[in-house]
């Protein structure tokens, strides 16, 4: 009996990321079709039973939701007989969790903002543990909705929350935004965001000609392959699987302590959408959105035939001291990946770069040869020819499948 080649996309939901959730499922919708599937849409509005027997008899449910219970990795444990593209349920969970995924990531010798967790009524009522500008962010959510930069512009008494919820309240690094997405547990590329807004908000992320995406990040090369290798180490500490995305923040100018690249948080629900930096990300490594969205769906099928989703322990620290705001080093990783992404396979900088190593005065911007050199990780068939960074703006008008362009 052959298999069955029906796919439910599941997008919409009721989280405030909605409207970006309905865009990505479309177009995840698209390319599924283009590759064969027979693909019905349904937008998740907390029905279960009506859930259940749309997904009667589809090979696979392409969880296009974002933020709220469709990345939280409520509905996959409620379903937990429907197969759900993405992560499982644990590593969904951890990483919507902002405080647990500061442990994860302390746990194994990366760097965090230093935070500390208070009540929205406290924060209200002029709560403030660190010096002017700090972060209030919901330990809960994506797409920057509720952040709040005090004393960067922000109003902390705008924020949607109820008096006894818990925030996470960080100190702000200053400098650069960088994110690498991760596929099959190896990273794709280090993308550096440069935003005409405030910080990287739901506007620069999703509104055209915000934001300018730069790939690959014209960083100093040991920065460069840090931040590889942090993605690739929180994709396998949390359990992810399919594609992540992480995101740090670079101060290049503001070293303390020898750190110079921070963890800010994990996406297990990246974005699908024509501005989305997975998409972009996977391009330059040569791999179409199709493409993308087939390396997906193959990844839950094959999770599916060992049935494994462990929920892993946090992994013994480097060392015994604090690392929060300490140097850290980040070894090889221990993962072993069963389908490496084979288009960001190669390294030739001659292995992984410790963060204390780093020339902290060096802010030199990557070499040519430096930028041949990462893409030497991904797809030596790539028809990009980049002799410089690419820059794209959000204002390019793409559709998935995209191409990126150098921007004058």
């Amino acid at each position: 009996m052959a298999e069955s080649r029906r796919a439910l996309v599941l997008y919409g939901g009721v989280s405030p990321e909605r409207e970006v959730s309905l865009v990505s499922g479309r177009e995840c919708a698209a390319a599924l079709k283009r590759l064969g599937w027979e693909v019905a849409l349904y937008d998740w509005r907390g029905d279960g039973d009506d859930f259940r027997a749309r997904a009667a008899g589809a090979r696979f449910v392409f969880n296009a939701l974002h933020g709220g219970d469709g990345e939280n990795g409520d509905l996959a444990r409620r379903f937990e007989d429907v197969l759900f593209t993405h992560s499982p349920p644990g590593a969904s969970a951890l990483a919507m969790d902002k405080v647990q995924t500061r442990e994860f990531a302390v746990s194994i010798g990366l760097s965090v903002p230093p935070g500390e967790i208070a009540t929205c009524a406290e924060v209200r009522s002029g709560f403030e543990p660190f010096a002017r500008p700090f972060v209030v962010k919901p330990i809960a959510g994506g797409s920057s909705i509720g952040v709040c930069i005090v004393g960067g512009g922000g109003d902390v008494s705008a924020m949607e929350c109820g008096d006894d919820d818990d925030l996470l309240v960080e100190v702000f690094i200053p400098g650069r935004e960088l994110t690498v997405s991760v596929l099959d547990g190896r990273a794709l590329a280090v993308t550096e965001l440069r935003s005409r807004t405030a910080f990287y908000d739901y506007e620069a992320k999703y509104s055209s000609g915000v934001t300018e995406h730069l790939v690959p990040a014209p960083v100093p090369e040991g920065v460069y392959r840090a931040a590889m290798e942090a993605a690739e180490r929180m994709h396998e500490v949390l359990g992810c699987r399919g594609v992540s995305r992480s995101d740090f923040r670079w101060d290049e100018g503001g070293v303390v302590d020898g750190v110079v690249l921070y963890l800010l948080e994990v996406n297990t629900q990246p974005g699908m959408t024509p501005t989305s930096l997975v998409p972009e990300q996977a391009l330059f490594c040569g791999m179409d959105f199709d493409a993308l969205v087939a390396r997906i769906v193959d990844s839950a099928l094959s999770a599916n035939s060992s049935n494994s989703d462990t929920m892993k322990a946090p992994l013994k620290k480097s060392n015994d001291a604090d690392t929060s705001g300490a140097p850290v080093s980040l070894s090889s990783p221990s993962s072993s990946v069963t389908a490496p992404v084979k288009e960001c396979d190669g390294d030739n900088k001659g292995g992984r770069v410790s963060l204390s190593s780093l020339s902290l005065s060096d802010n030199s911007l990557v070499k040519k040869s430096d930028m041949d050199n990462k893409r030497a990780r991904c797809s030596s068939s790539s028809s990009l020819s980049v002799n410089s960074p690419v820059k794209k703006s959000n204002g390019d008008a793409l559709s998935a499948p995209f191409s990126v362009g150098v921007a004058s």
